[in-house]
């Protein structure tokens, strides 16, 4: 649980920095809760301990979560660059990373 959090914060902070450098807006924090519960279900699926740092299924899971995203900025009404859809994917991909390794690399001690 204090994994979940400290990686929700992570992009929280991102989200942030991106609405600072005006790569994102201030819709764009109505997207943490959902991330919160995306990112737990997707918990489910790493379980096993190993030492690779990167998986294929970690790209994966970013690339859902952002499509997911992606629509419900769509819903919305909100029309979406190129330059927010890449940083979208970044800070997804470095807070799935920084989850992912977390359960990795601890169920290893």
């Amino acid at each position: 649980m204090l994994t979940l959090s400290i990686t929700t914060l992570f992009f929280l902070l991102f989200l942030f920095l991106g609405n600072v450098l005006q790569f994102l807006n201030a819709q764009a924090y109505w997207m943490m809760p959902i991330f919160l519960l995306l990112l737990w279900g997707v918990s489910f699926f790493y379980k096993e301990a190993n030492t690779k740092s990167i998986e294929g299924k970690d790209f994966l899971f970013t690339l859902i979560i952002t499509w997911i995203f992606y629509l419900c900025y769509q819903l919305m009404g909100f029309t979406i660059s190129k330059v927010f859809f890449t940083y979208y994917y970044l800070v997804v991909f470095l807070c799935v990373e920084l989850y992912a390794d977390s359960i990795r690399f601890k169920s290893l001690i």
